[in-house]
Parts: C-alpha cells; sequence; structure tokens
C-alpha cells in the first residue's frame, strides 16, 4: 500500500527528533557530573562490574580488555555502535592524555592528543580500569543520591546522573558538537576548582571577580603556556565564552629551535606542515634550512615521544625565527571557549544553556547540596531501622537471663505476647533476638551491641542535622572536595604566561627590514618591481619582459608599507613591500602572485598602499552601479579577503577611481557626471547607481573632472541628470 505524505513535514519530524538526540544525549554534557551519556555509562558499567585498577585497600587489580567493556555497554546501556562507545574511552584514560583527571588506566596504546599519527591501538589490544579518583563519581550512588532509569531495553537500570563529589564539569574533557549547537567547557587544574568551590560554600566568594584569582586561567593536559589576559578571564567567568592565546614550549639554541610541548588544539604534524609550507613559498622564515619531526611511539619503552626540530641557517636570527614561527604557525594560536550546558531538573526536555564559570559553579554546588540530601535521608533511615533493632538489646540488658529461660519455656505465640508485656519488644524485635545464636547473649556480646546502638544514635543524629542543616551539610561537602584535592590534586600543567604584545613581535620581524622611501611599479599582468631609488622608477615602462605589457600603478611608499592588490573578482590580497624583487636592473620579470600565492581569482583591477587603511576607492560598474571600498574593511591580520566587492564580470566590467567628482562616458558615446562628494556615509555602505543606461550600454570610461578642459567655467548641468545622456557637441568632455 503507498501511502502519499508531504515530504517537508517528514523531514521536519524526523530531523528535529535526530537534532534532539544530539543535543540532550549525545553531545552536550550535563552541568551536575560534568558527563556525556557515553562517558557516563562507561564508567558506571566499569564500576558496576568493579573494575578498578586498585581495591579500597590499594591492592592491585586487573586490567580487562577494552573490547570487553565497550561491549558490555553497547549492550546494556549504549546500542550506537563500538566506535563511538571505544572513541569516548580512549579519552578517558590517562594514556591518551586529554583530561587532567583521567578517570581510567590504559595499559597498551591509546594514541596522544598532541598527535595525528600515534593513534589508538584496535580495542582488542587495549586494555583499561578504573583509577581510584574514579570513586569519587559515584559516592551515594547505591543510597538514592541519585535517580535510576530503565535502560533501552528495560532490562537493567542506570543512573541518570552521577553523584560526583567534586565538580568534574570543569575538570573533564567536554567538547561536542550537536546540531546547531556546539559546546566547549573550559578546564581548570582540579586543585584550583576545589578551592573555588570551597570558598563559595564558606562564602568568602560572591561574584564573578572575587575567584579571578584562586580559579586562574584555564589549564591544559599539553603543557605549553596561556598568555594571561583578564579581561577575556572575567568574561569567561561571567558569559562563559572566552578566547586566549597559547603557545607551545620551544628550546631556542644557536643554530637550533626545539619544540617539546605543542598548545590546546594542534598537534606536531600540523605544526611541521605549516613550517613546510612556509619554508616552500618562501615569504617568511628564510632563516630555516630544515625541520625533523622525531615524534612517534617507542614500542620498546612503550612510551610516546613529542620532538619537532627546526634547524636555522648558518647566521640566521633565532629570535626572529622564533616570532615568525609564532606569528605565521600553531605553535602559538588561540583557543575559544562556549560553556554550554544541560543544566537542572527536566533538562532532558529543555534546550541547553549557556553559563558563566562562576553561576556553573554556583549551580553545582546548589545541586550537589541536593544530592547530599537524597544520600544523607536514605543513610538516616536505613541507620533508624538499625537502631530500632540493636535497642532491643537495651530493653533485655538488665534480664538477659530472664530473658533466654522465658524463650526456652514458652511455645512461639505465647513469648511474642509475653517479651511485650514483660519487656517492651515488638514481634519484630523479639524475632531479631530469638535468631541469635545462645552465644551472642553472653555480657561481653550485649555490651557490644549496646556500644553499637549507642553509635547508631549517634550516626543517626548526624544524619539528621545533615539532612537539615545546611551548616553542617556545607562542611560536609567541603570536607569532601578536601580530601579530593589533597588526595588527587597536582600542579597545572599549562604555564601561565605575560599577555603577548603584538608590538613587540612586529618590531622584532621589521628589525631586518630596511626603513626608507622606495617605489613600486606593478604590471597590468601582474608583474612588479621595487625601486630602492624611487627617482628610478621613471623609466620603468622600458623595463617590460612583454611588449603586450604595460605599466599600470606607481606608488611611492615606505619599504615597510603593504600593497593591497585588489582583483576583479572581488578578492583582496596583502603584499608587503619589502618582499617585491629589487634584484633585477633591466627587466620587471617577478610576479606578485608568487608572493601573494594566487589562486584563480581574476586579473588585478587595483593596487594601492595600504597606509593607516584610512582611504578607499570606487569601483564603477559597467551597469552603472557602484560601491564604496573603505580600506578598513581589510585591516587585519589575515593576508587574503574574499567578497570585499562584487565581482566585475558579472556586471559588464569595472573601472576604480578615488577621485569624488568624474564623467563616466558609455559606449554608445552616453555621458554623466558622477559628484559623491554629497555621498554619506551611510550611503557609501551598501551598492549605489550612479548612472541609468538604455538596455545594452555600459560604461567604458571615466574622466576625472581635473582632466577635462575648463571644467570649472563650463556648464554642464546636462549631464547632472540621473541617467546618461548624448554628449553634446558643444559640451566636449575631452
Amino acid at each position: 500500500m503507498i501511502v502519499n505524505k508531504d515530504i517537508g513535514e517528514l523531514f521536519i519530524r524526523n530531523y528535529v527528533q535526530y537534532a534532539k538526540m544530539t543535543i540532550q544525549a549525545r553531545a552536550i554534557p550535563d552541568a551536575r557530573d560534568g558527563m556525556k551519556p557515553v562517558q557516563r555509562r562507561i564508567l558506571y558499567s566499569m564500576h558496576d562490574n568493579g573494575m578498578y585498577a586498585f581495591d579500597k585497600n590499594g591492592k592491585a587489580g586487573k586490567a580487562y580488555k577494552s573490547t570487553r567493556i565497550v561491549g558490555d555497554v553497547m549492550g546494556k546501556y549504549h546500542p550506537h555502535g563500538d566506535m563511538s562507545i571505544y572513541g569516548s574511552l580512549v579519552d578517558l584514560t590517562d594514556d591518551k592524555g586529554v583530561t587532567l583527571a583521567p578517570y581510567v588506566h590504559g595499559d597498551g596504546t591509546f594514541g596522544r592528543v598532541w598527535s595525528d599519527k600515534i593513534v589508538a591501538a584496535s580495542s582488542r589490544y587495549t586494555e583499561a580500569n578504573l583509577l581510584p579518583i574514579a570513586r569519587e563519581l559515584f559516592d551515594g550512588l547505591n543510597e538514592d543520591a541519585v535517580d535510576m532509569s530503565p535502560n533501552f531495553d528495560n532490562s537493567e537500570e542506570e543512573p541518570t546522573l552521577l553523584p560526583v563529589t567534586f565538580p568534574t564539569i570543569l575538570v573533564g574533557s567536554t567538547d561536542g558538537i550537536a546540531v546547531g549547537f556546539s559546546s566547549s567547557v573550559p578546564r581548570f587544574s582540579l586543585k584550583s576548582v576545589c578551592n573555588t568551590a570551597i570558598g563559595m560554600l564558606n562564602g568568602k566568594y560572591n561574584k564573578a571577580e572575587d575567584i579571578l584569582a584562586v580559579l586562574g586561567l584555564p589549564d591544559f593536559s599539553t603543557g605549553g603556556f596561556i598568555h594571561r589576559n583578564d579581561a577575556e578571564l572575567l568574561r569567561l567567568l561571567k558569559t562563559g565564552r572566552g578566547s586566549f592565546t597559547v603557545s607551545g614550549t620551544v628550546t631556542v639554541l644557536r643554530d637550533k629551535i626545539i619544540v617539546t610541548e605543542v598548545p590546546v588544539g594542534t598537534t606536531v604534524e600540523k605544526i611541521d606542515d605549516k613550517i613546510r609550507e612556509l619554508i616552500a613559498e618562501g615569504r617568511v622564515l628564510k632563516g630555516v634550512r630544515d625541520v625533523i619531526n622525531s615524534s612517534g611511539f617507542d614500542t620498546v619503552k612503550n612510551e610516546a615521544k613529542l620532538g619537532l626540530t627546526i634547524e636555522l641557517k648558518n647566521g640566521a636570527d633565532a629570535d626572529r625565527t622564533l616570532a615568525e614561527l609564532c606569528r605565521y604557525t600553531p605553535i602559538r594560536t588561540r583557543v575559544s571557549f562556549t560553556t554550554r550546558v544541560l543544566m537542572g531538573e527536566g533538562c532532558k526536555e529543555g534546550r541547553p544553556t549557556e553559563l558563566g564559570v562562576y553561576e556553573l559553579l554556583s549551580k553545582w554546588l546548589e545541586w550537589r547540596q541536593g544530592t547530599v540530601i537524597r544520600q544523607y535521608k536514605f543513610k538516616f533511615e536505613k541507620e533508624k531501622r538499625n537502631e530500632y533493632l540493636l535497642s532491643s538489646w537495651e530493653k533485655i540488658s538488665s534480664r538477659c537471663s530472664e530473658f533466654v529461660q522465658d524463650v526456652a519455656t514458652n511455645d512461639e505465640d505465647k513469648l511474642f505476647i509475653l517479651c511485650e508485656e514483660k519487656y517492651g519488644l515488638t514481634k519484630e524485635q523479639t524475632e531479631y533476638l530469638i535468631e541469635k545464636k545462645i552465644r551472642s547473649i553472653t555480657q561481653d556480646k550485649v555490651a557490644s551491641a549496646l556500644a553499637q546502638l549507642k553509635k547508631s544514635r549517634e550516626d543517626m543524629s548526624y544524619y539528621e542535622r545533615v539532612v537539615t542543616d545546611e551548616g553542617e551539610r556545607t562542611k560536609l561537602i567541603v570536607s569532601q572536595l578536601e580530601r579530593v584535592r589533597d588526595t588527587y590534586g597536582i600542579e597545572r600543567k599549562c604555564a601561565v604566561a605575560d599577555a603577548v604584545v603584538e608590538s613587540e613581535i612586529d618590531e622584532r620581524l621589521a628589525e631586518v627590514v630596511q626603513d626608507c622611501d622606495v617605489s613600486v611599479v606593478v604590471t597590468r599582468s601582474g608583474l612588479a618591481k621595487r625601486f630602492m631609488n624611487p627617482s628610478d622608477s621613471e623609466g620603468a615602462d622600458s623595463l617590460l619582459v612583454s611588449k603586450d605589457d604595460e605599466v599600470r600603478w606607481k606608488i611611492d611608499c615606505n619599504n615597510r608599507d603593504t600593497l593591497l592588490v585588489f582583483t576583479t573578482t572581488g578578492v583582496c590580497y596583502k603584499v608587503a613591500v619589502h618582499d617585491i624583487d629589487n634584484s633585477s636592473r633591466t627587466r620587471i620579470k617577478n610576479s606578485l602572485w608568487n608572493i601573494a600565492t594566487k589562486k584563480e581569482d581574476g586579473g588585478i583591477l587595483y593596487v594601492t598602499n595600504a597606509g593607516d587603511y584610512s582611504g578607499g576607492f570606487t569601483v564603477i560598474y559597467g551597469d552603472g552601479k557602484a560601491m564604496y571600498i573603505p580600506l578598513c574593511t581589510v585591516n587585519g591580520k589575515r593576508s587574503k579577503y574574499i567578497n570585499v566587492f562584487m565581482d566585475i564580470t558579472a556586471h559588464s566590467g569595472g573601472i576604480v577611481t578615488e577621485h569624488e567628482k568624474f564623467f563616466v562616458t558609455t559606449k554608445r558615446n552616453y555621458a554623466k557626471l558622477v559628484d559623491l562628494t554629497g555621498l554619506s556615509s551611510i550611503d557609501r555602505r551598501s551598492k549605489f547607481r550612479v548612472a541609468g543606461l538604455t538596455k545594452g550600454d555600459n560604461i567604458v570610461k571615466l574622466v576625472p573632472s581635473d582632466k577635462v578642459v575648463n571644467f570649472d567655467s563650463m556648464d554642464w548641468s546636462p549631464y547632472c541628470k540621473p541617467y546618461a545622456v548624448k554628449i553634446k557637441s558643444y559640451l566636449p568632455i575631452l
């Protein structure tokens, strides 16, 4: 049977369901336990199976095949494929080095976060078990601290959250990408997170500004450096968004630079590839002779080694080369955070929420108070039952012999009635006592039972205070955080460095560039030559290689300036003036595209000196439209900007001018006087029309007003209409 359904409706229904699943049950971590569902299920399955590296007494346990772990998780809790489970297990291990506080110990090759080539071996070759810190994830799991829910086929139960004792969300690996949402939660050292949470619980820190110093900058397992930026850190603490500069660790020698740590978010192979690319281009890293990547896995020592050696040429300036490496390669990069998490009861029905780090910690502490209340309510009820039974010893303690005789001389039904009347025992308490062995009713055993009763009542009193008294509850949570900090806390791995001062890098890069006036000529085909003596450029036409070429632009500038090369397709390339060849005394034969690494982006439309980027120009299209292009739109660190203006080939050609008042003439001998002096800055921001044209006509020439004979003494009003008019014989433009 064929059923007709609207494809749009089907798409929306099915895709929205898929999108919701990726957001709520796959990619976005929960703020309360810091876990994605697959991570939670892996850890719970290993905990439930007792897969610990050490038991509670410190005795070493066995490691388990990763294949078995993956199979248990997939079969019981996460039926979404073994690769996603194994990939998450790999990231949880101490061997991979993704997280600051790993929960899983890995035996075998699990790859390295700083390498693309050192990857995890197949799950059948690796083994894993839980590290001691993982016990902190399950405090009160069997004491109703969190809800349990059925698994996908109702054959097992799994926790909806893990009752963690510390803010794992700010320590673990919690990046994720869902449909329409992504999350990149910053990671901090375990010590600083615990200290911050303790201070907030004790009322010492009441706003984001208060935790700046104690929490500090984000930390990364890869080491290296993070550069201080207090403004961005405060923004991260308040809004959950922030961006920081990070650098690798290098050792600078006379003839080489050795990279020993790479920054987070990149790999040693990416740095190697970028250096080789820059060497091939020849624009920068001119002092580098070779780069040797010795990183790899030593199977004999069973360890990975990071090593990237940048060999320098004789006489090369190592400091300048390092500055170029920091500017142009991922040895220095930026890392950004978006603290987007699932938060609160019923989060499965809600949208991911962006929280500042301070608010995130506050929410976690609030949730932790709730889990402790649930756990200690359970403990109180359990201890209340124990106290109820133990109190039966108190009732017979002074008459044990008499009680034994009564038990021996009465049948069961009469005994229950007698014990209730004579000793005040309930039927349940009587059953509890008569099930004991005779040896349990000796004086020392009774004394021991009374001591247990006393301890039980003390415990009940404490559990009740934890449930009802926020101060007592806070003391408990603080003590747990202190224990975690003191037991598992380590010093931060990523060192804090001073803020990067771009002007200082620019100064180092400019040290060898001569500061002098020069002249640059550029031909229609893109050939260029720099004249160290500006007057020498006057005879540039005689230096052309081809008679079909011509000098189109002559620019007087400083040797340290930057040229902006605009193509017909609206792309802008930046070319450093000092990179333009000045060696040939006879010919203009070096192409700008050897410097700018151009790829099919049309021919050259316009070349100008960037200066301080305060100027601009107007593109007049053949169809009578125009766009004003301020140079500030390309004022940035990129060497290439696309879509600066519309492709002129789609608008019957184009002409560039810096003039404000000019004539445009068409192929049908029509003309119009254009005056841009009255055009507002708002009108210049988008495309506007300079001349209305008849169908099939287009602008072919532009004549500045100062090039027109007797311009100021003649009446040009016939050409001032909104559209182009036939050129008047009595008002010639030239």
